[in-house]
This record gives C-alpha cells, sequence and structure tokens, in this order.
C-alpha cells in the first residue's frame, strides 16, 4: 500500500519513516545501513532517522562523508558532520575525491565520482543497502530537466525509490518528504548543517529550475512522476517479456535481436529494448539519447541504413536480425590491474592470483595475431566474430599476451594461471 507524501514543513516522525521503509523491504535481521552524508541538511536528517530505525531492529548504520575537495571550506564542513554523527553514536567514514576536477561539468563529474566512491565503500564495509537523501524537491527538479532533454517516461518517473548496484542496492527514502520537512528534522536533531554555495550559482541548470519552482508546482511535478513512475514498472515487465523472447547475447558480450519480434511489439516497448541493447553491448556510462536512439532505429526498420553507431555499438541488420557488438573506435579500451569491472561490460579475474606487471586491457587485433600463431586455442576463437574478440578482456604482460578471452564458466590459462570473463553490463538489459 502506498505512503502518501506529507506536504507539511513539519519534521518527519520516526512512523513515517519507518512506513517509507517499510515499502523498501527486505531488510536483513540487524540491518547495516551505509548513508550517503554530504553535511547538509538532508542527508544529515536521513542519517539519524536511519539511525533510529536501525537501531530499533537491532542494526545500526555507518555514514560516509564525501570531501569533493572543490571548495576551502568543504573539508571542515565534512569534519564538523562527522563528529556531530560519532557524537550521537554513528560511525563515519570520511572519503577525499582523487584526480583534478574538470574545468567544466563539474557538478557531472563531482556527482559521478561521488557515486564510485560511496559504493567502493559500502562493498567494503559488507553494507549491502546504501540510503541517499534524495527528496520530493529534487524528483519535481529531475522531472524537468528531464523534460527539457526530451525524455521519454523512464526519464520523466525521476528517481527511483529502489536500485540495485551490484551486490548493494541504492535506496532512497526521502522521496516522499519536502526539503522544508527535513531542514525542520535536521534542527529537531540539533544537528549542524552546511549549505553548498554552488546550490545558489545559477550558471547550473538545475539551480536554474529549483529557482522556478514554487511548493505548489514541486508537490504536482512530484506525484506526475510518481505516477509515470508505475506506468514504467509495466513498461520495463515487457520489455523483459520481448527481450526473453527475442535476444540472445554471447558471453562475450555480442547480441542478436529478431526483427520480426521487434516489429510486433508496441515502439515504445521496441525502442527501450533497443536502446537497452546498445547501451550494453557499448559500454558507456549513460544510454544513447532518446532522440538518437529513435533515428537510428527509424532507419534500422525502414532500411534507411543497413549498418549504424550508437552509444559504441555497431548495430547491423542481416535478414531478419539485428546484431550489435562493440565498436572498438579511436580510444583504446581501459586497463585494469586488479579484479573488478572492466569497460562498463564485464567482470574480470584472475585466479588463483593476479600476476605481477599484468593488466587486463582489450585483447585487440594484435592480441589476435598472438593468438592465431599460437597452438592454444579453444572452440570460442573458431565461433566468435574477430571483431568480437578484439574488443574482449584479455589478460597481458606488457605486449606479450598471456590469457586470452574466455567464456563465462569457462577458465583458460596458462602455468597455472587462469582468466574468468563475465558479461555483466552496468545496467541489465532485462531488468525485471
Amino acid at each position: 500500500m502506498a505512503v502518501e507524501p506529507d506536504w507539511s514543513p513539519q519534521p518527519v516522525s520516526v512512523g513515517a519513516f519507518a512506513a517509507t521503509m517499510a515499502r523498501l523491504e527486505p531488510f536483513e535481521p540487524q540491518p547495516l545501513l551505509a548513508v550517503a552524508v554530504s553535511g547538509g541538511p538532508d542527508s544529515m536528517a536521513l542519517a539519524m532517522l536511519a539511525s533510529d530505525w536501525a537501531r530499533q531492529r537491532g542494526g545500526s548504520v555507518h555514514a560516509i562523508l564525501i570531501d569533493h575537495g572543490l571548495r576551502a571550506e568543504s573539508e571542515d564542513e565534512v569534519r564538523i558532520a562527522s563528529d556531530a554523527l560519532s557524537a550521537r553514536g554513528i560511525e563515519t567514514t570520511i572519503e577525499t575525491l582523487s584526480g583534478p576536477a574538470p574545468r567544466n561539468g563539474k557538478p557531472a563529474w563531482a556527482r559521478q565520482e561521488r557515486y564510485k566512491s560511496l559504493m567502493m565503500t559500502t562493498h567494503r564495509l559488507g553494507a549491502l543497502h546504501l540510503l541517499t537523501g534524495h527528496h520530493r524537491d529534487d524528483q519535481a527538479e529531475t522531472f524537468i530537466l528531464n523534460l527539457e532533454r526530451g525524455s521519454g517516461v523512464k526519464g520523466l518517473s525521476g528517481m527511483a525509490a529502489n536500485r540495485g548496484v551490484g551486490s548493494a542496492r541504492i535506496i532512497r527514502p526521502l522521496l516522499n518528504f519536502s526539503k522544508a520537512q527535513l531542514h525542520s528534522t535536521a534542527l529537531m536533531y540539533g544537528l549542524p548543517v552546511a549549505h553548498d554555495p554552488s546550490n545558489q550559482d545559477f550558471r547550473y541548470s538545475r539551480t536554474r529550475v529549483r529557482a522556478q519552482l514554487d511548493n505548489l508546482e514541486i508537490r504536482r511535478l512530484a506525484d506526475t512522476s510518481a505516477r509515470l513512475a508505475n506506468e514504467d514498472i509495466a513498461l520495463e515487465l515487457a520489455v523483459s517479456n520481448l527481450a526473453a523472447n527475442a535476444l540472445t547475447i554471447t558471453p562475450l558480450g555480442e547480441a542478436t535481436i529478431t526483427m520480426k519480434k521487434m516489429a510486433e511489439a508496441p515502439a515504445v516497448i521496441a525502442l527501450r529494448l533497443f536502446t537497452r541493447i546498445a547501451h550494453a553491448i557499448g559500454g558507456r556510462e549513460t544510454p544513447p539519447r532518446q532522440e538518437r536512439a529513435e533515428a537510428a532505429l527509424n532507419q534500422i526498420i525502414s532500411k534507411t541504413k543497413s549498418k549504424l553507431t550508437l552509444g559504441s555499438a555497431i548495430i547491423t541488420r542481416v535478414e531478419d536480425r539485428l546484431n550489435f557488438r562493440k565498436e572498438l573506435g579511436k580510444n583504446p579500451l581501459p586497463e585494469i590491474t586488479s579484479p573488478g569491472h572492466w569497460d562498463g561490460r564485464f567482470d574480470v579475474a584472475v585466479y588463483p592470483f593476479w600476476p605481477e606487471n599484468c593488466v587486463v586491457r582489450g585483447l585487440g587485433y594484435e592480441g589476435l595475431r598472438q593468438l592465431e600463431s599460437s597452438t592454444a586455442k579453444n572452440r570460442i576463437y573458431r565461433s566468435t566474430p574477430r571483431s568480437v574478440l578484439a574488443a574482449a578482456p584479455a589478460l597481458w604482460q606488457g605486449k606479450q599476451l598471456l590469457i586470452g578471452p574466455s567464456l563465462a564458466g569457462e577458465f583458460m590459462g596458462i602455468d597455472q594461471t587462469y582468466l574468468q570473463v563475465s558479461f555483466r553490463p552496468r545496467r541489465p538489459i532485462a531488468p525485471c
């Protein structure tokens, strides 16, 4: 049963917060909750509400504070927030973002790096849930920004209250509450709060949108976004059903879908699946823009083009099939020096341990030549297109290829060293 949003400026009660958390079940017995804390009133109030909720269940909260290093005052603000929460029995961790911020697009950079750090710390703590302080006003602003970008139902449905990321999930339990309520909640707990001056910087789109919205508009927009979120769930189910009946994916990230099934599906479902596949195969951080994806799909369906590129994915129409492969492009594929996620597409690991002075990077055509000149061939190299192999991960020591790509669940190795590769895109193609 849905919890009605509370539009009053009164503090968020323990009961109201508990009702919201009940909608986000399941939680383990004695839950450990990681909470993203910026030092502002929203996240500070969340940390206290979550702590009260967890303690009633024999659990605990661990606050993760991120110092972006973009302002001279940020280090002191994070420390003050950490001390205040520690004094109230909440464990804290402070993480400082590394690397210079870009000259342009600082908010996007900070958001991306912040989530990377938050998720890494959440996994390190062994927590299954990361709570963030996004609220009703944020949801309304997101609606407007996505509307300006021409987003469809997915974008206009706003931020999800519950989203899985790896072994944890991101939870936003405050989407039914206003910023004013959370400020009142922070004051009720006697918390010190910091106010980021960038929130008043009109160079940023979100700040301009925020200044134009009054409370009534925020309420209406948030209500609309919530209704669209329910419709989005139905669309996602349809996308998953279409994927189950029409899509095949190889372990090395080559996807094929039948045009007949796509043509039989409603246009909005076909477009969503088409975009989702291109995003997964291309491996980019963000999905293709809807208007570009729609134009590409129309060109493919009308046979105006039989081959095109969308979001770093090469899409080719062959008879009644669409084939998706990773575009190698001008930029080299990334390198990693320890087990983890690679190129937004694969989880990779080396067993029994990671060899010294070795990296995982793309096989490339040089790697293919080395494989083809060796006797260590596997059936995968006889059945997989060269371009798919070239874009797959392999283990290198300098310019020497040690181990080529392997099928998921299969290991290839030399000298008792084994490489495991599992196709796992950032965002699932079929979410349900």
